[in-house]
């Protein structure tokens, strides 16, 4: 991602790359941000995504001291990195804001240019009338997110060119689907170490019912580029003219919809084909 966010090691000259520096590539301005945010979000997936496979085991009653055991491990790596990742978030907006404004305009759904302006929480962005409607909008956290001042202004879509402006609706579900399912994740996170903390069996119980579900959902749309294609496909939104593709409007999207849905239908199937053929546990569960 870092390499698409901020293309650099390489002169473009007459449609050849030439010139290729693979540190300047590797090192360029966004990879700071990127690297930290995604190496965040990794552990973040894994350990939902693990924890979530041995909750649905002990859910089962197959082999449950192992898959305790297991499960608590994975659900603190996990559950960590959940609360890290808004951190990481805060310094990626900040980045992004900074070197791609047309790219947070388009996550926000943000058109016209102002100050203090509002985080918008959902909302249906119309396109051709420049206005989001159904949004829940923050005053000034979007300014605030974006420069640190609540009163700062934060450049909109009207300051971009309309041959340059990404494509703002399926942008801006995706970006928020993404940041839901991180709240989702920072929300199970403090329900579990408060769990851990009151030395209740909540976490093995109602709420493990809970990670299976939001664990798997998070784990795989970012491993399998379902959020994170979009992330990084609208990186190249900022250079239109150099990435021809910048134009399109993402016919791959429901093919990674696609993949995400025969890739969880493979998985649980794997699970109850595992489940069937595992022994019980000594005492008879």
């Amino acid at each position: 991602m870092p390499r698409m966010n901020s293309p650099a090691g390489f002169d473009f000259v007459d449609g050849q790359y030439l010139n290729i520096d693979p540190i300047a590539a590797m090192f360029n301005d966004a990879w700071f941000s990127q690297a930290l945010h995604m190496t965040v979000a990794a552990f973040v997936a894994t350990g939902f995504a693990v924890a979530g496979v041995h909750a649905f085991m002990i859910a089962k009653g197959k082999n449950t001291e192992f898959h305790t055991k297991s499960f608590r491990i994975a659900a603190i790596f996990g559950c960590v990195a959940a609360v890290l990742q808004p951190l990481s978030g805060d310094i990626s907006a900040k980045d992004v804001a900074r070197r791609q404004p047309a790219k947070l305009a388009a996550m926000e759904a943000h058109f016209e240019t102002r100050e203090r302006a509002p985080l918008i929480i959902g909302g249906i962005p119309d396109e051709k009338n420049k206005t989001v409607k159904y949004a829940i909008p923050i005053p000034g956290m979007l300014s605030f997110m974006a420069h640190g001042d609540f009163n700062a202004e934060v450049k909109g879509l009207d300051q971009i060119p309309a041959q340059d402006h990404p494509p703002v609706a399926v942008t801006h579900y995706a970006f928020q689907v993404m940041v839901g399912l991180g709240m989702v994740m920072l929300l199970l996170a403090f329900l579990y170490f408060i769990a851990l903390w009151k030395k209740k069996k909540l976490a093995a119980q109602q709420m493990v019912a809970q990670l299976l579900c939001a664990g798997h959902s998070y784990g795989l749309y970012r491993r399998g580029g379902g959020l994170d294609g979009h992330r990084s496909g609208k990186a190249a939104l900022d250079h239109p003219r150099r990435h021809a593709y910048s134009r399109r409007r993402y016919p791959h999207a429901g093919y990674c919809l696609l993949i995400l849905s025969l890739h969880r239908c493979v998985h649980f199937a794997g699970i109850n084909r595992d489940l069937h053929a595992l022994p019980p546990d000594q005492d008879g569960r």
